[in-house]
């Protein structure tokens, strides 16, 4: 059980610097113990595996939320982003944080929702790796999702959007029909508000610089978008594409525009590098 005061994040605040546009949310505080725990937890680390191209890996599988239980399969640096609901920018810690991956299995109440599993794992990284953590604004560069000059080239889903055709792609295990697909050279969402085509761009224009919505663009949109990616070496095995932001100004009718933000980050003042035993 915990002895100190945890303070725990939940939600994410960006106050707009200079453009007058704010989206407020909240960091409350509580104590460690008072948050709700798991009924079991088992916590190991996981050992890497050897690579069919030579060398070793360590296999990651993302959260599952299933009916009552999680698991998970991250390095801690990606427990802590999903504990805490964070995107990998709001969360400041050291390096060694991505080292490896641990298997979190746990079992809950049945009708847990997502946000209390979320709170238990929080307690259970704070008992189990001693993570402490305080929540900090700070102001960083960023780039903001605006119309471009010449006019927005969206066009609005009407209906129900769920049941918008999916698109058959070939992978290496056969065909496949999917409702998103990105790779260089190709941009497909059957329907996407802007808030997570904004958070999708930076897969393909800048990594470590957020991107942030400010369209005033609301509803659902198809995108669909095609172009002869970039002959450079320099991003190979990743979507960045440094031609990607002139094909969203061209096909879409939207640019980027640089400016500043504030973000309320969490930020990690220890952790063991390894958990207590089971």
């Amino acid at each position: 059980m915990l002895g100190r005061r945890l303070r725990v994040c939940c939600l994410l605040w960006v106050l707009a610097v200079g453009v007058g546009l704010a989206e407020s949310g909240a960091c409350q505080e509580g104590t460690g113990t008072t948050l709700p725990a798991f009924e079991v937890v088992s916590v190991r680390k996981v050992d890497p595996q050897a690579s069919p191209v030579g060398g070793t890996y360590t296999p990651t599988k993302a959260c599952e939320y299933g009916a009552g239980g999680i698991r998970c399969q991250l390095s801690l640096w990606e427990l802590i982003e999903q504990a805490y609901g964070l995107k990998k920018y709001e969360l400041d810690g050291p390096a060694w944080l991505w080292d490896g991956a641990f298997s979190v299995q746990a079992t809950m109440p049945a009708g847990t929702t997502k946000e209390v599993a979320r709170m238990m794992l929080q307690r259970a990284l704070a008992e189990r790796f001693g993570l402490k953590v305080h929540c900090e604004a700070r102001e960083r560069s960023v780039y903001f999702l605006v119309p471009a000059k010449k006019g927005i080239k969206l066009q609005p889903i009407i209906g129900d959007f769920s049941q918008q055709k999916r698109r058959t792609y070939q992978g290496g295990n056969g065909s496949f029909k999917a409702q998103s697909y990105m790779t260089r050279g190709e941009y497909f969402s059957s329907a996407t508000d802007m808030d997570t085509f904004a958070g999708n761009m930076a897969n393909f224009v800048d990594l470590e610089t957020p991107i942030l919505n400010k369209t005033g663009l609301t509803g659902m949109y198809k995108v669909d978008l095609h172009w002869t990616p970039g002959e450079t070496t320099e991003h190979e095995g990743t979507m960045r594409d440094p031609a990607f932001a002139d094909v969203v100004e061209r096909q879409l009718g939207l640019r980027l525009a640089k400016g500043m933000a504030v973000f309320q980050m969490v930020v990690v003042d220890h952790a063991e590098r390894m958990p207590t035993e089971n």
